[in-house]
């Protein structure tokens, strides 16, 4: 969606640049990032002072590699963490059952789980 409307500002040669037809959106998500790190106003002031020192387009892009990655692994990490979790649980479950069936009969796991913990 919002590609198309950048393509239909470029398309009709309209005077805004592509900041003001972003404006509204980048005040919003600033104002997001400030408020969801009100009660780190350090994190905001080191951040923002970092930000622009980022004076290059190869520099911001490499930043935000650098971020997507951070975030790539820490979801990856965390959703590992919870199949282990999970797993642990049921293995606990089982163990303390007086029931007959291995832990394979009695708890199915899931192809997804499987995967994830071969990543890990």
């Amino acid at each position: 969606m919002l590609v198309s409307f950048l393509l239909s500002v470029t398309e009709t040669g309209s005077d805004f640049s592509l900041f003001e037809a972003l404006r509204d959106n980048i005040y919003s998500e600033v104002a997001t990032l400030i408020s969801q790190n009100e009660s780190r106003p350090h994190f905001l002031i080191e951040l923002f002072h970092e930000l622009q020192l980022l004076n290059t387009d190869y520099l911001r892009q490499r930043a935000l590699y650098a971020l997507q990655d951070i975030v790539t692994r820490h979801l990856s990490e965390k959703s590992c963490k919870e199949v282990e979790h999970s797993l642990s649980r049921n293995s606990a479950v089982w163990m303390t059952c007086n029931s007959e069936l291995t832990p394979s009969e009695s708890l199915a796991t899931s192809d997804d789980e499987v995967r994830i913990l071969m990543r890990c």
